[in-house]
């Protein structure tokens, strides 16, 4: 008997150290750094009451690497923006008492975290928002927060599309083959000659349509899946998100557009080529427009300046 008591002890004691360590990883675990804005959407101005900088500093005190936005970021989080995942304070204050949460937004602009509401009725702002920043961070604090690397996002144009490539490499290599009148074999073409049959196979280009050249010009990625596009004036990643391409600041010579800041969204429309997109001008303003890729495989949009309107060309870097 109490042999059999032993054993069921250790097998209670086994079943409750896995569930331990199961719940010893954190959902922020995969990300290695938080920025946090200057200015949160519900404040008048930057850092308002403190509540930027108190949050930047909860997020170190509960081991998080921060980063104010717009700030020279590291080399890895240029290389690859999901490293990172953007705080924001959301007030669901009334008259009578400061309401907050914390979110946290990834590189696909998804919610991955929000945490419990914290909660003031200090008379005071500076202090009651202090205080329910302080009750907010205790949810965050009870998960233990690690940086894992192998959880980490990475962002690649052509993970998902792989196959598709391959497909229409195969298909185009089928459909350039010259017709044979008579059965009878036919010596495999050299390269050059390949390469010249396929070259007089494309269209000429339009502004809807692209040569198979220029999608696969497009698919190309750095080894973190962003490819580059820029003019003088800026320069940005462009990252396929499935649905959608997006746009993130590597550097600019305006201090308008801040490094790391989205500053567009391509999705497609039904004509091949043509994306709808929300571009961010320097004031700000937010504009419906189009864009496409030309026949070198450059990025063209359409803006409207002074009523007219104006092709801004970005070519990959």
């Amino acid at each position: 008997m109490p042999k059999r008591l032993f054993f069921f002890f250790l097998l209670s004691m086994a079943v409750l150290g896995s569930n331990a360590s199961g719940y010893a990883q954190s959902p922020l675990d995969s990300y290695k750094y938080i920025i946090v804005p200057k200015k949160f959407d519900f404040l008048r101005k930057e850092n308002e009451y403190r509540v930027n900088s108190q949050t930047k500093f909860l997020f170190e005190k509960n081991g998080f690497t921060t980063l104010l936005k717009g700030q020279d970021y590291p080399d890895d989080l240029l290389a690859n923006p999901c490293l990172g995942a953007e705080a924001n304070v959301i007030d669901e204050s009334n008259s009578f008492t400061s309401k907050v949460r914390i979110s946290l937004t990834n590189c696909q602009d998804q919610v991955v975290y929000t945490s419990e509401q914290g909660k003031s009725k200090e008379k005071d702002y500076a202090k009651s928002y202090s205080l329910a920043l302080d009750n907010a961070f205790k949810s965050i604090a009870q998960m233990g927060y690690q940086y894992n690397p192998e959880l980490a996002l990475v962002p690649s144009f052509a993970s998902a599309k792989t196959e598709e490539s391959k497909a229409e490499v195969a298909d185009s290599e089928v459909t350039q083959e010259e017709p044979v009148s008579e059965p009878a074999p036919v010596a495999e073409p050299k390269p050059a000659e390949a390469a010249a049959v396929a070259a007089a196979a494309v269209p000429a280009a339009t502004a809807a349509t692209v040569p198979e050249a220029t999608e696969t010009a497009k698919k190309e990625t750095s080894p973190s899946g962003a490819v580059t596009y820029g003019s003088d004036n800026i320069s940005f990643f462009l990252i396929d998100q499935g649905d959608k391409l997006v746009a993130y600041v590597v550097r600019s010579s305006s201090e308008n557009y801040a490094q790391g800041e989205k500053i567009g969204t391509f999705e497609k429309s039904s004509l091949p080529n043509v994306y709808r997109v929300e571009w961010k001008d320097m004031d700000k303003d937010i504009e419906q427009t189009t864009g496409y890729f030309d026949e070198q495989g450059n990025l063209k949009i359409d803006v409207k300046r002074n009523g007219k309107v104006e092709v801004l060309t970005f070519t990959k870097e």
